[in-house]
Formats: structure tokens, sequence, C-alpha cells
């Protein structure tokens, strides 16, 4: 490839088309990410793993306040990290200890539990 001086290309430009999904997702515009996890209860910025899978007990949550507030400000859609840099799986994992297997909250079923039903506002849709 030889270019001039001028940034000029003898290569034809591609023309790069986006997706009608990619197009629709530009148009959520603003999307929220939800880390949940055990240092929700260990009051600290950052988990290593070694917290105790027991500790996880959110059996005051309430989902449905969280997509309420981001169906409030705007958000057309929440992601759950279901398992972050500290190893805490939010399902119940056979692979790890660290998971909400070993949590007392829903009796060790936790997110998986509560994605049985879907957890949306009034007047939005589920993706697909």
């Amino acid at each position: 490839m030889y270019m001039g001086m001028r940034g000029e290309s003898d290569i034809p430009a591609v023309a790069v088309v986006p997706s009608a999904r990619q197009i629709e997702y530009q148009r959520m515009e603003l999307l929220g990410f939800l880390h949940f996890t055990v240092n929700t209860f260990t009051d600290r910025e950052w988990g290593y793993g070694d917290e105790s899978p027991g500790i996880f007990d959110p059996s005051a949550l309430d989902a449905g306040q969280w997509a309420s507030v981001a169906a409030a400000v705007g958000m057309k859609e929440l992601i759950l990290t279901a398992k972050h840099h500290d190893g805490f799986a939010l399902w119940p994992s056979h692979h790890t200890e660290h998971s909400v297997r070993n949590s007392p909250w829903k009796d060790g079923g936790g997110v998986r539990r509560m994605g049985e039903g879907r957890i949306q506002p009034e007047g939005t849709r589920g993706r697909e």
C-alpha cells in the first residue's frame, strides 16, 4: 500500500454498513450494568475470591425497583454481570464453591430463581 504525503491511498474505502441489530442497539442509547456480588456485603471495592459465599444474602432485594429506576432515567436495558473479577458466580455453579449455590439466599438458587420470571418495569420490552 502506498500513501502519499496527504494521506491519500489508491486502495478504495470499504463501505461498512451497520446491520439492523447494530442500529437498534445504538438507538437504545443508554444501558445499565449491574455489578452485584459478595462485595456488596463486605464494604470493600475489590474482592479477591476469599469471601465466604455465606455472606451473600440479599433477602431484601427488590430487582423490580432497580428496573423501575433504570426505566425512569431512560435506560432501555439492564445487564447483570453474573461473574466478575472476584470469581463469585451468581448462578448455582458446580465448578466452584465460590457461588450463590453456597449462599443462604433462596436456598442457593439465587439469581437463577429470579430469572425464571421476567423483571421489567411497565412499558418496556424484554430483549429477545
